[in-house]
């Protein structure tokens, strides 16, 4: 069962409630945020989704502040690309473990780039990269 106008409503207001500095829902804003959120989170989100989204948003130590209300909510269900979800890429791939454990913040995971490199015989960035490594018979 996908999202609708209702479901995204009923969260925003809920979290407009709760959340410090936030603007509670008037109508006109309203259809001006179901016009501008994504057609595929529309078709892709379910409301247990967006449940779950909301609870991330809540929990966030350090959310995206300059980024509307219902945008935000995207970060915490779809995949980031330069720390904006990107549709392309599709819904997290561990987002049913996030929602059976919704009461804790569930971190981004580092990008591999952030991480240790792996031992390796040879140099990482070498020029004609491959290639080069082939025409040497390593």
């Amino acid at each position: 069962m996908t999202i609708t106008a209702d479901d995204l409503f009923s969260v925003l207001e809920g979290l407009s409630a709760v959340l410090p500095f936030a603007k509670p829902q008037n109508p006109a804003a309203a259809l001006l945020v179901w016009a501008s959120f994504p057609a595929e989170a529309k078709a892709q989100l379910t409301p247990d989704m967006l449940v779950y989204a909301a609870t991330q948003r809540l929990m966030d130590p350090n959310p995206p502040k300059e980024t509307p209300l219902h945008i935000q909510l995207l970060r915490y269900v779809y995949r980031l690309e330069n720390g904006q979800p990107n549709f392309g890429w599709g819904l997290k791939l561990d987002l049913p473990q996030r929602m059976a454990n919704v009461s804790q913040f569930h971190e981004e995971p580092q990008a591999p780039y952030l991480l240790p490199a792996e031992d390796h015989d040879g140099p990482r960035h070498s020029p004609n990269g491959v290639l080069a490594r082939l025409e040497a018979g390593q």
